[in-house]
């Protein structure tokens, strides 16, 4: 199950062992309280954690303690052992009174565990996100869109965000313009931004992102590094296409990856891989002290916007 599924279903009913994980560590994290809220009892000692267990049987005897009253929960953190053979012969014969739940935030599900419940906490959708932000603050439409571009929909950024923009008092509601001055950008989506300016000649724009980045005092040299790699992620999704061996490939998350794609489809094959070159060469440039830090920044920007005008 994905994680907005989880609530309804534990009102009805309830699995002997779940696997929270997925990309969204504010919603692995909102999936952990609803499952350890069903122990209504005693907590403080009907609520076991165990943190980085070292054997399988180690957590299958954990699962297997009886509760002081009705439910016990059983939570395992950083567990790296790739062995679940004792938990998993656990689980055709679970503890009735007992919830087990594997906890990997920002991980994925172990393909050795059989017979947890997986929940998913993938990154929410722009609609679902849109919905939540404005049932929290009295935002427009665009302002909603923006805010999830501006925070790449990751939830932890999205609610810190938002309780700080309910504590701004406009005349009205807030417009997308109040949340472009009041919330930066994580450095995603300055990235983004940066090429979605080299890819519409938006020269004075991309330049004025470029000041930005210089202000917040972010190291040239591993601008320039960011830079770099995220062209060649676009020349290799450009190639390959955004399958699910492409995310694994270049390891990003698949939000990131189809934001990529949708980037990539702006350039040609060929001005891409002219832009990469480009910037490696400048990179090495800088990193081997041949060229000054900011002026190769400069001078790669340069470079992009004529490698794409081409």
């Amino acid at each position: 199950m994905i994680f907005l599924d989880l609530p309804r279903h534990l009102k009805t009913e309830r699995f002997p062992a779940y696997c929270v994980y997925g990309e969204d560590a504010y919603l692995c994290a909102k999936a952990l309280e609803h499952l350890t809220a069903l122990v209504t009892f005693c907590p403080e000692l009907n609520l076991s954690i165990l943190t980085a267990p070292a054997t399988a049987g180690e957590i299958a005897e954990a699962a297997q303690v009886l509760p002081m009253g009705e439910l016990r929960a059983t939570v395992v953190r950083e567990y790296a052992g790739k062995d679940f053979d004792a938990v998993n012969a656990y689980l055709k014969r679970p503890e009735p009174s007992n919830v087990l739940v594997f906890y990997y935030p920002g991980g994925e599900f172990p393909a050795k565990l059989k017979g947890a419940e997986p929940v998913d906490c993938r990154k929410l959708d722009a609609f679902t996100l849109t919905k939540w932000i404005r049932g929290k603050l009295s935002v427009t439409d665009d302002g909603a869109r923006l805010l999830i571009e501006l925070c790449s929909s990751d939830m932890s950024r999205i609610s810190a965000e938002t309780e700080k923009l309910k504590s701004y008092d406009p005349d009205g509601t807030l417009t997308a313009k109040d949340v472009r001055e009041l919330v930066a950008p994580d450095a995603e989506y300055r990235i983004y931004r940066l090429a979605d300016a080299a890819a519409k000649g938006e020269g004075l724009q991309a330049f004025e992102m470029l000041e930005g980045f210089i202000a917040d005092k972010l190291p040239p040299v591993t601008l320039m590094s960011n830079i770099s790699n995220y062209f060649r992620r676009l020349l290799y999704v450009s190639i390959n296409g955004a399958g699910g061996d492409t995310a694994a490939a270049l390891n990003v998350k698949p939000y990131a990856l189809e934001a990529s794609a949708r980037q990539a489809r702006s350039f040609t094959q060929r001005s891409l891989k002219r832009i990469t070159d480009l910037l490696r060469d400048y990179e090495f440039s800088v990193k081997s002290g041949k060229m000054n830090d900011y002026g190769a920044l400069i001078i790669a920007l340069n470079a992009i916007f004529i490698a794409q005008a081409r």
